[in-house]
Formats: structure tokens, C-alpha cells, sequence
């Protein structure tokens, strides 16, 4: 045998019957190199020893390993055209017909979708609708400090305010008063609806997030619920729900009296 000829090479074998070859091949191989290196070995005698045992204990345990693969697994050892028969004739299913059923459950939920979006496009996004996007567009922070962190934030939820963050906690203290502020970006039925939501919880303050060290737009479009820092230019929430009820307040308003 060549060198050329003992060689494995993994890439060519592709069918399962070549595996067999490729075992067997192994095992003329390992079985010689454990010889070779039994014959060359003088001093400790003991190794030269285990390797002959090896190599024979190799030959039972490699055939019954073979044994195997041609009885038990016999089928799984074919061809990938003559397995698929084979699962073909012991399942009833072939794969083309489970590919069909598939393709035809896609077709359907691709319809059903397209439905839908014609429904949305001539009938216009519903109340809910358009309200969970609005507050998705913004963020909806609370202090976990705050006495009543958890009824606030159910009250809120009930309300449909969802609540994106916390803060707060740990070295930073509770806050001297019950202080909500509020960045750009709110329209007036969202600071209605905030105002509403928090107005039960104490004499409450509510005042205009102004910009600190990163820049202009800092707090846009989030609102801080147990805010620290400075909020004497803001108000009582109960005071500027009062102002914001009367007809005609807008979005401006708000933002004036909130101290912008």
C-alpha cells in the first residue's frame, strides 16, 4: 500500500457505505502504529505491552462497531435518494408533500396580513392605536425611591402610560418633594393624562426639564417621575391641571406655566 493509497481524505468521502471503508482503513492504521511503536519501545517494557493489548482489544471493538452500522443502522448507512424512500415508506410523508403544506400555511398568513393592512390603510389606525404609539415615542421614567413607586406606577399602566425606566435608589436619597419633570416633545393629552395619573399623590410639583451638562435636547421627549434638583420655577401639579382644563389651553401653555 502506498502512502498515497493510506491516506484519508474527508473531503472525498461522500456516501455513507464509504464511512465502512474509511473504519476499516482506521484501523489497519491505528493498529499499526501501535505495533510499530510496540516493536521500537525497549525501556519501560510495560508500554510496549499496553499497546499490543490496544491494538488487539481495537480489532473486536472496531467490527462490533461495524456490525452494527450495517444491521441496526443499516437503513440511516444509504444513500441520501434511497434514505428518503425510506422514511418515505415508514412515515406515509414525503417532504415534498410537508413542503406544500407549508408553502400553503405561508400563503394563507401572508393574506391574512395583507387583509389587515388594507383594513389599516382605508379605515386609519384606531384610538388605542394611535395612542400606544404616541407614548412609545417617549419615555416614561420613575424613581424607585419614591414612597409610592408601585401605586404610581400601576396607576399609570392602568391609564395606558407605559413606564420605560427607572432611576434612582442607593446613594441618591429619596427626593425633598414630589417632583415630576417634564421635557419637550409632550403634546397637551398626554400632560393632561400625566397630570390626572399623578395629582392624587400629594401637593406634588411639576416643572420644565431644563438642560444640564449634555446639551441642548437632554431631557426631550421624557418625563422624570421623582425628579431631583432645582424645581422652584415649576408649579403644583393641581394648580396647572386647573389652568390646562380651561377650553382652548395648548401644548405652549403648558410649557409657560411649567416654567420654560
Amino acid at each position: 500500500m502506498t502512502e498515497q493509497q493510506g491516506k484519508i481524505e474527508p473531503h472525498r468521502i461522500t456516501k455513507p457505505i464509504q464511512l465502512l471503508a474509511a473504519w476499516l482503513l482506521g484501523l489497519i492504521i491505528v493498529n499499526g502504529a501501535f505495533l510499530l511503536a510496540a516493536s521500537n519501545i525497549e525501556e519501560p517494557e510495560w508500554i510496549a505491552g499496553v499497546l499490543v493489548i490496544a491494538s488487539i482489544i481495537n480489532v473486536p471493538l472496531f467490527l462490533t462497531a461495524i456490525f452494527l452500522l450495517q444491521t441496526k443502522f443499516r437503513p440511516e448507512m444509504q444513500e441520501d435518494s434511497f434514505y428518503s424512500q425510506y422514511l418515505e415508506s415508514k412515515t406515509g410523508n414525503t417532504e415534498r408533500q410537508v413542503t406544500a403544506e407549508s408553502v400553503e400555511v405561508i400563503r394563507e398568513d401572508i393574506a391574512s396580513l395583507e387583509k389587515k393592512m388594507a383594513e389599516n390603510i382605508e379605515g386609519g389606525l384606531g384610538d388605542s392605536e394611535v395612542e400606544k404609539l404616541k407614548w412609545s415615542s417617549v419615555t416614561v421614567a420613575i424613581n424607585k425611591s419614591i414612597k409610592n413607586f408601585s401605586s404610581i406606577a400601576k396607576n399609570l399602566s392602568t391609564l395606558g402610560i407605559p413606564v420605560h425606566e427607572t432611576f434612582g435608589g442607593g446613594d441618591a436619597g429619596v427626593p425633598d418633594t414630589f417632583h415630576v419633570a417634564i421635557g419637550a416633545g409632550f403634546d397637551i393629552d398626554q400632560i393632561r393624562l400625566l397630570l390626572g395619573a399623578l395629582v392624587q399623590y400629594g401637593e406634588g410639583v411639576i416643572s420644565f426639564a431644563h438642560d444640564e451638562d449634555e446639551g441642548p435636547g437632554q431631557y426631550d421627549r421624557q418625563v422624570l417621575i421623582g425628579a431631583y434638583g432645582d424645581h422652584s420655577h415649576g408649579i403644583e401639579i393641581e394648580k396647572a391641571m386647573v389652568l390646562l382644563d380651561k377650553e382652548g389651553a395648548s401644548v405652549a401653555d403648558a410649557y409657560k406655566i411649567f416654567g420654560n
